[in-house]
């Protein structure tokens, strides 16, 4: 049991609702809201049951974005490997190659770095995963804009 000055002395960032039924919402910032009932000097918190289907529908949601995300990381990592073990294939069944050294190395080097490209791409979908990324990137963007719109 939390008595009720210590919970509202640790949420100074919480805005306090009374209904009918003599209970307390408390909203908290980023949270679930969760209903309060009041007890003599005490407060038992429990999640409602709109609350916890909410609840069970973001994370629901935010499964669903995961899961999106791994498999776009891994058709992107197909597809930048791809060219790399195409060409090792063609060459390992093809005695017979009308290139010249030069070109069958400058061929190598590019698909190595179609290839290398993969972890790039990783740095950068994993950042975005991160709010402060997103939000950073967002201003950097609108400075942009601002200076040469």
């Amino acid at each position: 049991m939390i008595r009720w000055s210590e919970y509202h002395k640790h949420s100074s960032s919480s805005s306090i609702h009374s209904n009918p039924n003599n209970d307390i919402e408390v909203n908290t910032r980023g949270t679930v809201s969760q209903v309060v009932t009041c007890e003599p000097n005490t407060v038992n918190c429990f999640l409602t049951p709109s609350c916890e289907k909410s609840y069970f529908d973001k994370e629901i949601r935010r499964n669903n974005r995961i899961t999106i995300f791994l498999i776009t990381l891994t058709v992107i990592f197909g597809i930048s490997w791809l060219p790399w073990n195409l060409f090792n294939i063609y060459v390992d069944f093809n005695s017979q190659i009308d290139l010249t050294a030069r070109d069958l190395y400058l061929l190598l080097a590019v698909c190595h770095l179609i290839a290398m490209s993969s972890a790039t791409t990783n740095a950068i979908f994993y950042g975005f995963l991160h709010k402060a990324i997103r939000r950073e990137l967002r201003a950097t963007v609108a400075k942009i804009k601002q200076y040469f719109g």
